[in-house]
């Protein structure tokens, strides 16, 4: 019975519904910033740092490996705190180790760095996809996730152009590094407003449900 009420309140216009737009835009950000990381880091690594393709491949190779339980543990956390507030903490982080990677040519803190945001790798789509639900009717999830993943694919569609423009423009992997983790920021910021958006709203409802005097 309770679930049926949470139902009724929910949108069953995808197209309509702003927050899926919000969504939406949080979840390009994740499309632009992340493939500078996933396309580009063994470039990197071996042309700005001097690693050898070995090293490279195994750094690499140590992204993927911890990369395996990111949607587990950040959809288990999402679970506990709240979708918003844990993606805005996986924007916070992938910014801060993204600006790491275009300062810093030290091994161990590149490494570190590199296993750190190979956990946080696959955190974005798996709380994207779990907050559709929250916001939709149960029978449009599958295409609200449609919806909001177009906004994934123009990302990834327009990120390599600009990333390897900047690369080229600067002959380096700095500003690429530094434009991603810009990016990532704009994303955690498209958190907090879209968390103090359903705040507001939350206030609103409640007022309008109290008795008038």
């Amino acid at each position: 019975m309770i679930q049926e009420l949470r139902n009724a309140n929910l949108d069953t216009n995808v197209y309509r519904n702003k927050t899926m737009w919000y969504l939406g835009l949080i979840y390009s950000t994740y499309g632009l910033s992340y493939l500078v990381f996933s396309t580009f880091l063994v470039d990197y690594l071996i042309a700005d740092v001097g690693f050898t393709n070995s090293s490279a491949g195994t750094f690499f190779a140590i992204a993927g490996i911890t990369s395996i339980i990111s949607g587990l543990i950040w959809g288990s956390l999402s679970d506990r705190f709240g979708r918003l507030v844990t993606l805005m903490i996986v924007f916070f982080i992938q910014s801060i180790l993204l600006l790491t990677f275009s300062l810093s040519s030290n091994s161990t803190l590149i490494l570190l760095t590199t296993a750190l945001y190979g956990i946080t790798l696959w955190a974005v789509p798996t709380i994207i996809n779990a907050s559709v639900s929250d916001y939709i009717h149960p029978k449009l999830t599958t295409i609200g996730m449609g919806f909001v993943t177009v906004f994934l694919g123009i990302g990834q569609l327009v990120s390599p152009a600009i990333i390897g423009y900047l690369i080229e423009y600067s002959n380096s992997y700095f500003t690429a590094f530094l434009f991603s983790s810009i990016i990532a920021l704009f994303g955690a910021l498209g958190c907090i407003r879209l968390l103090l958006n359903n705040r507001k709203r939350a206030e609103q409802s409640e007022l309008s449900k109290m008795p008038l005097c």
